[in-house]
């Protein structure tokens, strides 16, 4: 590609982002760039561990990649990455997400501002038409319309400056593989700084998920803070009533926009006990005796529906969630009535129609 055309503004910002095995998505993020308005003055790819390193002959700027010699997740390829940038301002980007042209040009006079820690825009989901890219589009476009001061930012895009990385010690000892973004967040908060949303441009996330993978990353946000109730000291049947309850209204909802939006719910809401339960269980052996019933419940509620079951005992067990031994689990629960609580969103009507949806359901 030919060198930036000479009138284009080139702020002092390095554009970083992060790659592991999927660098056709890092391709199509550099030659995105050219479209833009504003052109960073440098790239960093952060290769966190690719079986075939990450390479690239794209020339528009200058770019530099890091590579770890094996995978260390998303918080330390991220942590890698903006401590390795100089630059007044940092793009973090994950690999993709798209910007429209004027992303750049418009946030970066709130990034400038003293009080802000991060700049950006709300970011949506828009992988596809399939039943899968619809629903994390429906579930995951995260703070459609919202604008102004916000507690959270999703780590898909921030624009700060460097300095703000620095004061506040970027993610600090945090050494967990995900959940850098809401800790960022919170200790940008407790520094001082806001974090700013604006609607003025757009930021589009073009990644086509698995059913599995679109589960485990929901619930890697939700069930931080759930889990984290827990670890001080919350009791265990509060923690899932939350989750229960949560989950019935997001289903209600989910009927109103496509009711083929049930099953990623069903499928989500399993997974998500079944983990909860898990992690109680570290603490707490009691909870051990419960890791099986959030399945065998679900079981129960789709008796009738052999596709159905079948389909999410093969998703769950993408999930390393596998079904019970015997039918005793269904009835090993005090907390919570999970199929009763469930009934009146997946009503027998709910079911059929999922039933004979199951081949449309596979496509991803």
């Amino acid at each position: 590609m030919s060198a930036p055309a000479a009138h284009a503004l080139r702020p002092d910002v390095t554009l970083v982002t992060y790659t592991c095995d999927d660098a056709d998505h890092t391709h199509a993020l550099l030659e995105s760039v050219g479209a833009w308005s504003v052109l960073p003055r440098r790239v960093i790819v952060v290769d966190d561990g690719s079986a075939i390193p990450f390479a690239s002959g794209w020339n528009l700027l200058p770019l530099s990649i890091i590579r770890h010699a094996e995978n260390r997740g998303r918080t330390e390829a991220k942590r890698t990455g903006l401590s390795a940038a100089t630059s007044r301002f940092i793009l973090s980007m994950d690999n993709d997400v798209r910007l429209s042209h004027d992303w750049l040009r418009t946030c970066l006079p709130l990034a400038a501002t003293p009080d802000v820690g991060i700049a950006a825009t709300p970011l949506r989901h828009a992988s596809g038409d399939s039943p899968a890219a619809r629903y994390t589009a429906h579930a995951y476009s995260l703070q459609m319309g919202v604008s102004g001061d916000v507690s959270f930012v999703s780590g898909g895009v921030w624009l700060l400056r460097s300095e703000v990385w620095r004061n506040v010690g970027g993610f600090g000892e945090y050494q967990e593989p995900y959940g850098e973004d809401a800790r960022f967040c919170e200790r940008l908060l407790a520094g001082g700084y806001r974090l700013v949303l604006t609607t003025d441009a757009q930021a589009s996330e073009v990644r086509l998920l698995p059913r599995h993978v679109i589960v485990k990353r929901g619930w890697r946000w939700h069930g931080y803070h759930l889990k984290a109730a827990l670890d001080a000291g919350r009791p265990l049947d509060e923690a899932c009533n939350v989750l229960l309850h949560t989950m019935r209204e997001r289903m209600a909802r989910s009927v109103a926009a496509n009711r083929l939006f049930l099953y990623f719910d069903l499928l989500y809401l399993v997974y998500a006990m079944t983990d909860l339960f898990r992690h109680a269980a570290q603490t707490r052996p009691e909870a051990a005796a419960y890791t099986n019933v959030p399945l065998a419940a679900a079981l129960v509620l789709l008796e009738g529906c052999p596709a159905l079951r079948g389909l999410l005992c093969e998703d769950l067990g993408r999930l390393s969630v596998t079904g019970p031994d015997n039918e005793s689990a269904r009835n090993t629960m005090p907390l919570l009535d999970f199929a009763t609580l469930l009934q009146p969103v997946m009503t027998p009507a709910a079911c059929s129609v999922l039933e004979a949806a199951v081949p449309l359901l596979r496509v991803e």
